[in-house]
């Protein structure tokens, strides 16, 4: 299955230790904009708009080539790129999956499934219960 992880940028390593263990169930990951984040140091303003235009698009061509978009909710604080992308995929109507602290955002209910812990919503994908 081709999955899009979405998640908070300041939360970067625990997102990049969910794609590490999905990519080991033989998922592919649509769009690893983890790795860019921890090159640049997260978003840096003093970037071209260019080059934020490119990067935003490699975010959306992931979420649109995606068969789950899976948003581990920011447990920090708001994500406006992440709400931005499970957004998105709520638009194309995508199938989605939320974990985290569902209950804290109206939005969650838009969510295909939702999970307490992102723990949950990983035995859900390795058990096959997890896909549209």
């Amino acid at each position: 299955m081709k999955i899009y992880l979405a998640g908070a940028s300041e939360e970067v390593d625990q997102v990049r230790n969910y794609m590490t263990l999905v990519r080991d169930l033989g998922h592919e990951i649509t769009h690893d904009w983890t790795e860019l984040v921890l090159k640049q140091g997260g978003n840096p303003r003093e970037v071209s708009e260019e080059r934020q235009q490119t990067w935003c698009l490699k975010d959306i061509q992931g979420v649109a080539g995606a068969d789950l978009l899976w948003l581990l909710l920011p447990e920090s604080r708001n994500s406006f790129g992440a709400a931005f992308e499970f957004g998105f995929a709520y638009a194309i109507g995508a199938y989605t999956a939320v974990s985290g602290d569902w209950k804290r955002t109206i939005f969650s209910s838009c969510a295909s499934r939702r999970f307490d812990s992102h723990a949950l919503a990983f035995d859900a994908l390795r058990s096959g219960n997890l896909k549209p």
